[in-house]
């Protein structure tokens, strides 16, 4: 029985303009596997992990974004003493209507209030779910490695309280 030598599978990832090599023996073990990738040299030190699953188009091997999650270290990197944080956790349906869980991460610039730190979390929900609703998933996975839907989210927080970070942690389709 003859055993295929391993070859280099080529696989574009449209939304960030790259393209990424996977060591195979066949087209048809790649597609529908994952593939993680550190984004970090992309985003200037933003420590982002992307999860892809790869799928066939065209003859092409595309990359589709199903999880970014922001890494531990990071997180730990902008921690300082005499600030609050706040995290949450919820489920928002996009505009394809794709479900994804959001966990955003909010760094405030002094210590503040249990009051104001709950004023910040009903007020991340309401507009991550509305925002959500506008967007097709692929583009909200395109916005948070952007830095767009940070920025924007941390507009609209401002007037509750200053933050210092503004992060989405986790964005990921759920099954």
């Amino acid at each position: 029985m003859a055993v295929l030598k391993k070859k280099l599978f080529n696989i574009e990832i449209p939304q960030i303009n790259f393209t990424t090599a996977v060591v195979a023996r066949t087209e048809d073990e790649v597609v529908n596997r994952v593939i993680v990738l550190d984004l970090t040299r992309f985003l200037k030190g933003r420590g982002l992990e992307a999860r892809l699953i790869v799928s066939k188009n065209n003859n092409v091997l595309v990359g589709n974004f199903f999880s970014l999650k922001l890494f531990g270290e990071y997180i730990r990197q902008m921690m300082r003493t005499g600030i609050s944080y706040v995290e949450d956790s919820f489920v928002c349906i996009s505009k394809d209507g794709q479900k994804l869980r959001i966990k955003p991460f909010l760094i405030t610039r002094r210590k503040v209030h249990r009051s104001v730190r709950n004023a910040l979390r009903q007020k991340c929900n309401e507009f991550l779910k509305d925002y959500s609703k506008q967007k097709d998933s692929e583009e909200l996975f395109f916005e948070v490695i952007t830095g767009k839907l940070p920025k924007d989210l941390q507009k609209v927080l401002k007037r509750v309280y200053p933050l210092s970070l503004c992060e989405i942690r986790v964005l990921e389709k759920e099954k």
